[in-house]
């Protein structure tokens, strides 16, 4: 596990910009690539690119995937 890691300024864009953003995404599921930009105006920050990896869960036999922000960007 990589202890520290740049995420740009993803820390100064609020989470009703990121939720928005990742509504532009398509839906979370085997076979997507990996990571996946979208780029949005964002309350206080201005135009910002958002990436966002695909992530996995593993239940027993089930696995749940969904959209994880890692890093953003100002454009």
């Amino acid at each position: 596990m990589e202890l520290h890691h740049d995420n740009g300024i993803l820390a100064q864009v609020r989470g009703e910009d990121i939720g928005a953003a990742s509504k532009q995404l398509p839906e979370a599921q085997p076979g997507q690539p990996e990571t996946m930009a979208v780029e949005i105006d964002a309350a206080y920050v201005g135009r910002v690119r958002i990436t966002f990896r695909l992530s996995v869960q593993k239940r027993r036999k089930s696995r749940y995937y969904w959209w994880a922000a890692v890093h953003a960007a100002t454009l």
